[in-house]
């Protein structure tokens, strides 16, 4: 088996499994135009923001769970 063959096709097939939605063109076009650094930011930056409105979303429904049982 063609080893250099082999690693291409797997890049390949990883490049077209990865979900690529609006953030991750973000990430892809901060990290072609500014570097590394500028697009880790702005993933780490959005994966803050989702954390956030993970959290944020708990602590509503908890409370309206919790204001649910207590009738």
């Amino acid at each position: 088996m063609d080893t250099a063959l082999f690693l291409k096709s797997v890049l390949l097939g990883l490049a077209i499994a990865a979900p690529l939605g609006p953030i991750g063109a973000l990430c892809i076009n901060r990290t072609l135009e500014r570097g590394f650094i500028a697009g880790a930011a702005g993933g780490l930056g959005a994966a803050l923001a989702d954390g956030v409105y993970a959290t944020l979303a708990a602590v509503g429904l908890g409370g309206i769970l919790r204001g649910a049982g207590a009738d």
